[in-house]
Formats: C-alpha cells, structure tokens, sequence
C-alpha cells in the first residue's frame, strides 16, 4: 500500500480505501507478502483483470475513433506531446 501511495502521489489512507473499495467490488485482493510477513500485496482478480483488459480495449477503441478524426500524424504529435506534459507534471510533483 505504501508503495503504490507513492507510486500514485497520494496518502496511503486513500490508497487504502480505494483498494478497499476494488476489493470490495471483486476486483482485487489482498495477499501475503512472501518477502515480509507484515506486507500484503494487492493483486488483480480474475474479473478485475478481465475488467481492465476490457478498459485498455476502450481505450484502443478511443484511440482509432481519434486518429480517424485528426489522422495519424497529429495523432502521433498529441501523444507525444501529452507524455511531455505528463512528465512536467511529474517532475512539478517531486
């Protein structure tokens, strides 16, 4: 949990509570850390893993829909240039 509060740039209480929430819906689960009998780690589900492969298919989907809206070479500048904005964000956040 600690790591993945870190990872995402939030607490770690709302790290908790959204897995808690995921965990609740079916879609993840808490197990024993093998490496450190105090840690849990959080693991997809079979359904939660199938739930995000069906999101990465929407998101696949969005992307075409896209780039035949404003053809592959702006398509192509937009995403370079959002993962530049991206990286600003982060480096903004350390």
């Amino acid at each position: 949990m600690t790591a993945l509060a870190e990872k995402v740039g939030v607490t770690k209480q709302a790290v908790g509570q959204i897995v808690a929430e995921l965990e609740q819906a079916g879609m993840l689960c808490r197990v024993p850390d093998p490496s450190d009998g105090r840690a849990k780690l959080v693991r997809f589900t079979a359904e939660g893993y199938d739930a995000l492969l069906a999101g990465f298919d929407v998101l696949h989907e969005l992307e075409d829909e896209l780039a035949a809206e404003l053809g592959e070479a702006l398509m192509r500048r937009l995403k370079r240039d959002l993962a530049k904005l991206l990286s600003v964000f982060e480096r903004a956040e350390s």
